[in-house]
């Protein structure tokens, strides 16, 4: 069995219209120029030859400057590797014959060649399709080309003008379309300018298909699918039982689906698979290659790189390609890949591991510093997967952060800490590590010295991290307040938790947005206030240690008053000298004292005491009245000394204008 194809994109389109203009140019420039003549030799394992003979009258090439050894240079000067040249030989009629010859191993070798060879003269859009076949289910050959022996040597041309061997005003009559002849199993058949030949004996399958699971890459698993028509199957029975006799490769397990449908399953690592397909198709060119690597731009990203190429020339009915479904496995995306094994395109795969879970906290301190500590939680499967895959991820860049891991039973915890000493400094430090991250704190109108208003804003930009790493289950987002501030508004749908600490507004989702406004005391207003209570503190442990005199002062006063009370005569208490009438004053005493007729002065005390001389220590005064002018200190039973003190802007407003002398017997602060 032989077989041999080279199979391209066809246009039938195309193709017709290149036989029209090699029809058009034998026509128009026959008798002008070089005639090329091309015989075809194809044996029956896909080799042979395409060889090309030009030849130039005699009288064409009496007007080529030079001659034959000019047109010898300008060949040898720009003969591409895919051709022999046999150098230029003379003709009867004093014309030359230039030999070029294009040998091939197989239809394979044969396009190749013929494909740069249609390059060099500016044609990339050529159809060809070449398959020569001797197989237990096809016999035969096929060939289609939409160009002809012209567009394969136009390099040659191009050429002679471009040495100046012929004239550029000539360029239109150098050439003209002589006989083209295919040779192929003892039958020579004339074909017009290009070749557009098909003979063969078809049992081929109608359609092959392949499923490819690389999920375990040492133990790779395809199935190939195999179809005729029910028709064909009933003529050839025979004939496919023998073909699956000779093509099942060792291991690979076979059943027919239906009457002409079978399927064959194989596994291996690629290179075993690429044998057995080779088998199972009955050929020579199939290939899959598996190569797993990191992904350049997310170091915990595994990448599958996969080239697949199987062909059924040899066993397939005409035009019929193998599609192969290829699936990644576990965690890889796409799911599947759809490939036409004919083209040899790479295709790739991606695998990401999943997170399980994301906890972010934003501290705001007091003094204005910013901590951001970030925990991803990771299944140890996947840590096992990329190796420090997660650590190169999570790292903050630049040095602008710390990385710790925590590694547990079943998940490793990544720990990003990142610190800044403003929110401004924050932010750009922590932009450094997440690109798409915002993070602002702006004081707002209507701060004061007690109380701050500010507005925050917090994008944690975490997906310019995680790349396409999925969250398995939530991503948290918590900002901690400084101790005090409380949220007074906020958009979207927040969390606020109130504590001992603090408050914190915590939101959900890895993409979430977090704006909102809060109010508090500051610094200096907590300072002020802590002042404040410090002193009225101290007041209070003051009053605390003197309380004990205090009360019994106040009790002895309260049992005198008391008694002065219940005594008859008002003025009889002892040591009350009640004043004549002659002094202004009217006669009687209260608590002791001369009373008088009390009158209201306009800068002084707003009740003016009679005066009167007072023993150094009454025996039953409640008040004891001195002139104004002097200070008396008592250290007897009264409760108070009450001066008539002539400084108005002392004693306005005020009932008494008076000094504390309480158990002491010396004056104390001024008290009004």
């Amino acid at each position: 069995m032989t077989e041999s194809r080279a199979r391209a994109r066809k246009n039938p389109v195309r193709r017709v219209l290149g036989a029209v203009l090699a029809l058009m140019t034998v026509v128009v420039l026959t008798a002008c120029g070089a005639r090329i003549d091309t015989t075809m030799n194809v044996s029956e394992n896909g080799s042979g030859s395409r060889v090309i003979v030009a030849t130039i009258s005699g009288e064409d090439l009496g007007i080529v400057s030079n001659g034959s050894p000019a047109i010898d240079a300008s060949i040898q000067k720009n003969l591409p590797g895919e051709l022999m040249y046999s150098g230029i030989s003379s003709t009867a009629d004093g014309g030359a014959t230039v030999t070029l010859t294009l040998e091939f191993a197989s239809s394979a070798d044969y396009e190749k060649k013929a494909r740069a060879l249609l390059s060099r003269g500016g044609n990339d859009e050529a159809d060809l399709d070449f398959a020569v076949t001797d197989s237990l289910l096809l016999n035969g050959i096929r060939i289609e080309e939409s160009f002809t022996s012209y567009d394969l040597l136009k390099w040659l041309f191009d050429g002679l003008i471009a040495d100046g061997v012929v004239a550029e005003s000539d360029a239109g009559n150098m050439y003209e379309m002589g006989s083209s002849v295919l040779n192929y199993g003892g039958e020579s058949i004339s074909q017009s300018g290009s070749f557009d030949h098909t003979a063969v004996v078809d049992n081929g399958f109608a359609g092959i298909s392949m499923a490819t699971d690389l999920a375990d890459p040492d133990r790779i698993t395809r199935t190939i699918t195999y179809s005729v028509t029910t028709t064909k199957y009933a003529s050839n029975k025979a004939l496919y039982d023998e073909f699956f006799a000779e093509s099942t490769p060792p291991g690979a397990d076979l059943s027919a689906v239906d009457n002409g449908v079978w399927k064959m399953t194989f596994s291996g690592d690629a290179q075993a698979v690429t044998k057995f397909t080779d088998t199972a198709t009955r050929g020579t060119s199939s290939e899959l290659s598996v190569k797993t690597a990191l992904a350049p731009n997310d170091p915990a990203t595994l990448i599958t790189t996969v080239i697949d190429v199987a062909s059924c020339e040899s066993i397939c009915a005409s035009g019929t390609a193998i599609q192969d479904t290829l699936t990644g496995g576990a965690g890889y995306t796409p799911e599947s890949i759809e490939v036409d094994t004919s083209a040899g395109d790479p295709v790739v795969f991606e695998n990401a591991p999943a997170i399980t879970s994301i906890d972010a906290l934003f501290e705001f301190g007091m003094f204005g510093g910013v901590t951001s500590t970030v925990n991803f939680v990771v299944p140890n499967e996947a840590v096992a997967l990329v190796g420090d895959g997660f650590t190169t991820l999570f790292e903050p860049a630049n040095g602008v952060g710390t990385l710790t891991l925590d590694k547990g039973e079943n998940d490793t915890v990544y720990t990003a800490v990142v610190k800044g000493d403003g929110a401004e400094t924050f932010a750009a430090a922590y932009a450094q590590w997440a690109p798409e991250s915002r993070v602002s704190a702006v004081e707002q109108d209507g701060t004061t010295l007690f109380g701050r208003e500010m507005s925050y804003f917090i994008d944690t930009g975490l997906t310019s991290i995680l790349h396409g790493h999925a969250v398995t289950d939530e991503t948290i987002t918590t900002v901690a307040l400084p101790w005090g501030q409380s949220v007074s508004s906020s958009s979207g749908e927040l969390t606020t938790k109130s504590g001992i600490t603090g408050t914190s507004v915590i939101a959900t989702g890895a993409s979430a947005q977090t704006a909102f406004q809060a109010g508090g005391p500051t610094f200096a207003g907590l300072l002020t206030i802590g002042f404040l209570f410090v002193v009225l503190l101290g007041l209070a442990f003051l009053l605390a240690r003197s309380r004990r005199n205090v009360f019994t002062t106040l009790k002895g006063a309260g049992v005198r008053f008391k008694a002065t009370m219940d005594a008859p005569d008002l003025g009889s208490l002892p040591g009350s000298r009640v004043q004549s009438a002659s002094s202004g004053n009217a006669a009687g005493s209260v608590l002791g004292l001369g009373v008088g007729a009390p009158y209201v002065g306009s800068q002084r005390s707003m009740v003016e005491w009679p005066q009167h001389p007072v023993s150094p220590k009454p025996s039953a005064s409640l008040f004891v009245l001195v002139p104004a002018d002097q200070h008396k200190t008592t250290h007897g039973t009264s409760l108070f000394t009450l001066p008539f003190d002539k400084v108005a802007d002392q004693i306005r407003g005020n009932l008494f204008a008076h000094y504390d002398a309480v158990g002491d017997s010396r004056p104390r602060k001024r008290t009004n």
